[in-house]
């Protein structure tokens, strides 16, 4: 084990049944820890999730218990402040990273996935959801897609599909997308219905009336005269009912944003025939991302925009083998 004196003593503070588990994660973890040349407790949250990474779980709930431990570690050690820091990182990891650490899991939804999902999805609502996160529609806590509405995209639609969008934190940012998405989400914002489970829901209620307003993403309809827009937690269910409804466990906003830019990895991987920071800057520029960092963003995106990502989602499209991934 990496400085092997102070995890021993760490190990002797907690139960038997911690030991045993730690044990086997300390012992990996020294590859890590040597590459970089210190501890877990100095590990900044990157580095953390790619130590998560290398110990190939399955499970969410895997990965989130090896995060638990892991900064309980960090927490001993800077009670002691054997760290260098004051913060643990550790806990500023959200679970959307957390998915990304699933071992030899699908994480993310190809174009033919996304066109399929759609077609059986009843409700324009999700539709929309699913079709502007993966066209790059999101802001903070999902702001751009919340106030999209019924004006922006028929303004865009005589503009070269170019959306003005509009993020709480960033504010404007235009985003050219397709004229499917467009009209998806012109349709959505249109809907007066939704109904429940994708219309198979078995109790009296079989739908819900939606608000009478403009947006794209809708609240229900309740007896205010002022339904306007709606709370992030609308995304987060529409995203919960998809998932429900086709059994997949890792659809999150997060992801579906990123498979949106994986789809434009498979575009120029067929072009260039490469993945390299070239193809992440033109993800950056295409998308027209708003960070603080390109060269650190390009570095970050390196998780999962390349070549075995590409290959594993688009895998039947690029003639590798003859099943759908």
């Amino acid at each position: 084990m990496y400085n092997s004196d102070i995890k021993e003593k760490y190990l002797d503070t907690v139960s038997e049944a911690v030991a045993h588990q730690l044990k086997p994660l300390f012992s990996k973890s020294e590859i890590t820890e040597n590459l970089y040349s210190k501890d877990i407790y100095d590990f900044t949250s990157v580095q953390i999730l790619e130590l998560i990474r290398s110990y190939d779980q399955t499970t969410i709930g895997s990965v989130k218990r090896t995060l638990s431990l892991l900064s309980m570690y960090i927490d001993w050690a800077a009670s002691y402040n054997l760290s260098k820091g004051t913060v643990n990182l550790a806990r500023t990891i959200s679970t959307d990273e957390l998915y990304e650490c699933l071992g030899d899991k699908k994480l993310y939804i190809s174009f033919s996935e996304l066109e399929d999902m759609q077609d059986k999805l009843l409700n324009y609502q999700s539709k929309a959801v699913l079709r502007c996160l993966f066209e790059g529609i999101s802001g903070l806590a999902h702001s751009e897609l919340l106030s999209l509405s019924k004006q922006q995209i028929e303004e865009a639609m005589l503009n070269d599909n170019v959306l003005k969008l509009h993020d709480k934190k960033n504010g404007i940012r235009k985003l050219k997308v397709s004229s499917d998405c467009l009209v998806i989400a012109l349709n959505a914002s249109k809907e007066t219905k939704y109904k429940l489970k994708n219309g198979r829901a078995e109790g009296q209620t079989k739908e819900v009336s939606l608000a009478e307003n403009d947006y794209v993403i809708k609240t229900k309809k309740t007896r205010s005269k002022h339904d306007g827009e709606a709370g992030k937690h609308i995304v987060t269910n529409l995203i919960t009912d998809i998932s429900d409804f086709f059994k997949i466990n890792f659809l999150t906003p997060n992801t579906i944003v990123r498979s949106g830019h994986l789809y434009r990895a498979y575009q120029l991987y067929k072009e260039k025939g490469v993945i390299d920071n070239s193809v992440r800057y033109q993800i950056i520029d295409d998308f027209n991302l708003i960070v603080s960092n390109k060269h650190r963003a390009v570095y970050n995106m390196k998780d999962y925009i390349n070549e075995d990502e590409v290959k594993k989602c688009y895998a039947e499209e690029l003639g590798l083998k003859e099943e759908t991934v």
